[in-house]
């Protein structure tokens, strides 16, 4: 964990222990040389009152979101109970580049969801493998929503891309090898997915397969719910049926 980790997070839990009064003056007083950690840690209090009570984390129906940081918000590109993904492109001038921006919504507490984030973006940006998509940055909303900037991957779900080619028994397994060896990668360096399934599996036109959302899931710190998970990638890629248990007819072996 940063040094500017572990001072956001102190003085997160040291504000919201206080009356809401005087929080405001810890902070002036801690952060008076660095307004954007002032501003880290005045959001993360805001979640926190407003889970506290009771309330989800929205932003108000007349307010649209259309930037995070140096990215331009382009299109929404996906939608679940927990979170929202955006298709943004890096418009500051330094250079250009359309990434995916993931937010993270309902109840969650921003400070372990962001501290599960960047954890895994030290770990796995220190090693880039083919066969993960790349975690560029993070940080938290005005509304105090955690959100992840990640490589934007344009593919389909492994069992889509391996029903819609017609693979073989072992063209499926060879495509499931890569993916073990990503998933692998990330446990060597202390990191686990939490939501493994073929959606968080795109293969690109090319046939490489990227594991997406490392970090994103509060999921217990062991590679066991990994490991399960890979199981249910496997049947699905066998073509195991999500409920009737019936397989359809594959090719090979």
């Amino acid at each position: 964990m940063s040094d500017r980790w572990e001072r956001l997070t102190d003085l997160y839990h040291a504000a919201v222990a206080l009356p809401a009064d005087e929080r405001t003056a810890l902070l002036t007083e801690e952060c008076g040389d660095d307004p954007v950690l002032q501003a880290d840690v005045a959001r993360m209090i805001a979640a926190h009152d407003r889970a506290s009570a009771g309330r989800l984390v929205e932003p108000p129906a007349t307010e649209t979101i259309d930037r995070f940081g140096p990215y331009r918000i382009l299109k929404e590109i996906g939608h679940g109970p927990t979170s929202t993904v955006y298709l943004a492109a890096r418009d500051d001038g330094r250079f250009k580049q359309r990434v995916a921006v993931k937010v993270i919504e309902g109840e969650m507490d921003p400070v372990f969801a962001l501290e599960r984030l960047r954890s895994a973006h030290q770990a796995l940006s220190s090693s880039d493998h083919a066969n993960v998509a790349w975690l560029i940055d993070s940080g938290i909303t005005e509304e105090g929503r955690p959100y992840a900037v990640m490589e934007h991957v344009q593919g389909e779900p492994v069992d889509v891309y391996a029903n819609g080619r017609r693979m073989s028994v072992t063209e499926r397994l060879e495509l499931f090898l890569q993916v073990c060896k990503a998933v692998s990668h990330a446990h060597r360096r202390h990191v686990t997915h939490g939501d493994l399934k073929p959606t968080n599996v795109l293969v690109t036109s090319s046939g490489v397969p990227k594991l997406l959302d490392f970090g994103i899931v509060a999921a217990p710190d062991t590679p066991h719910v990994d490991i399960r998970a890979l199981g249910g990638v496997l049947d699905a890629l066998l073509g195991g049926g999500p409920s009737n248990g019936e397989r359809r007819p594959l090719r090979g072996d």
